[in-house]
């Protein structure tokens, strides 16, 4: 896991980072190591950083590799923010080839991911079909329990593939690439669902999971393992600072398959912006006075209270909920976001950059405190970025600053 804030006033931008980082061996073991780097400093005279989190890889390259690699072959310093973004995609699509990524691995690694989404839990509606068949295999007819986990699957894209197509790509290409490259979905699927007992469909059902695939593969699907990559800075015509971030999903097709989402603005006035980023529950509540869960949970006992004394119809309880969300939210925001927000507005960077560094290890201290293994905290690194200065470390991982003999981790 991993904690970061980017907080933008008109002074200018403010990043912190923890650097712990954790990652699931393939026996199912937790490792954790500390005093990994998640900023990405651009470098040169260009006034943008890198922040990263989720997945580390990209085709078995690491994300600090291509974003090295890309700043280094950059030039001039560019007109916008968004133009780094577009650069950058451009560069990787240009240079797959030296980072030898496999395009057909990462299509079969991002179905196969899919899968491990679809399968994962207890109850969901995929697994309940192949456990009552397990359970009970006389209870459905073979294409009867198929046409249920058909629907069931279907009711998986339905909830989850749900984005706009990228537009370069069909069902049809898709599936025709996938047996030019002889990916076996169908394999992969039984591999998956092995778990549950051994099943055999029939060629109906193989041919459903190829569309399954196609419409996986023409558009971003969000999950767990994607690698984030918020570029924050500005561009040369850039009077105020931004944030763009980078959900990359695979690379096939010659192409990043990513979504990006972008924040600023060109008016003064719309600023200061704050975006925490990944782990945020202790940040949040420092920033709205209660965390949001909490604030749900106390609405469901407000609610089991009411309901105890008086019966409402459901119409009633929809509208309590609705009601108490909106009060609680204009509550919440005037008291303590909003004050917040005004003082942020008059930091100078010094002090902004300063106060998403403590944010952050707010964040790591509620981490620490927690029964579970800490996922957030090592080194906080945190940097500032202005037009007149540029790139600016507060702190940074360094010999200088944290020497061997005073870790308390091999890595640290």
């Amino acid at each position: 896991m991993t904690s970061q804030l980017v907080i933008i006033n008109q002074s200018g931008v403010a990043a912190a980072s923890d650097t712990l980082t954790s990652h699931q061996e393939p026996h199912g073991e937790m490792k954790t190591i500390p005093s990994n780097s998640k900023i990405h400093n651009v470098g040169k005279e260009h006034l943008v950083a890198v922040l990263h989190c989720g997945g580390v890889f990209l085709g078995g390259v690491q994300w600090e590799t291509l974003a090295r690699e890309w700043s280094l072959s950059l030039g001039p310093p560019l007109p916008h923010l968004e133009d780094y973004v577009s650069n950058f995609s451009t560069w990787v699509a240009d240079n797959c080839e030296i980072f030898h990524i496999d395009q057909t691995a990462m299509m079969k690694w991002t179905i196969c991911q899919e899968f491990s989404d679809m399968f994962a839990g207890t109850g969901n509606p995929v697994t309940s079909v192949l456990q009552q068949r397990v359970g009970d295999p006389t209870k459905l007819s073979e294409p009867e329990f198929e046409k249920a986990l058909t629907a069931a699957i279907e009711d998986y894209m339905k909830n989850c593939f749900i984005t706009t197509p990228y537009g370069d790509l069909t069902n049809d290409a898709v599936i025709k690439n996938l047996d030019d490259a002889k990916i076996d979905v169908y394999e992969d699927f039984l591999e998956h669902a092995q778990e549950f007992g051994k099943f055999e469909f029939s060629e109906k059902f193989r041919k459903f999971l190829l569309t399954f695939a196609g419409e996986l593969l023409i558009r971003f699907v969000n999950t767990s393992g994607v690698t984030c990559l918020n570029f924050v800075g500005f561009g040369t015509k850039d009077i105020m600072g931004g944030r763009i971030e980078l959900r990359i999903r695979s690379f096939y097709g010659g192409k990043l398959r990513f979504s990006f989402e972008s924040s600023g603005s060109a008016d003064p006035k719309d600023y200061p912006m704050w975006f925490p980023l990944a782990q945020q529950d202790a940040m949040a509540s420092f920033m709205w006075g209660v965390d949001f869960e909490a604030r749900n949970s106390l609405r469901d006992i407000a609610l089991d209270i009411v309901m105890s004394k008086v019966k409402l119809e459901d119409s009633q309880v929809a509208e309590f909920m609705e009601e108490y969300g909106k009060r609680t939210y204009d509550f919440l925001g005037k008291q303590f976001a909003q004050p917040l927000g005004e003082t942020m507005d008059t930091l100078g960077i010094w002090s902004l950059t300063r106060f998403a560094d403590m944010l952050v290890r707010i964040q790591c201290l509620r981490s620490a405190s927690l029964s579970s293994e800490a996922t957030v905290g090592g080194l906080i690194e945190s940097l500032e970025i202005t037009r007149d200065n540029g790139v600016r470390w507060h702190q940074k991982i360094s010999l200088e600053s944290h020497s061997i003999e005073d870790a308390s981790h091999v890595f640290a």
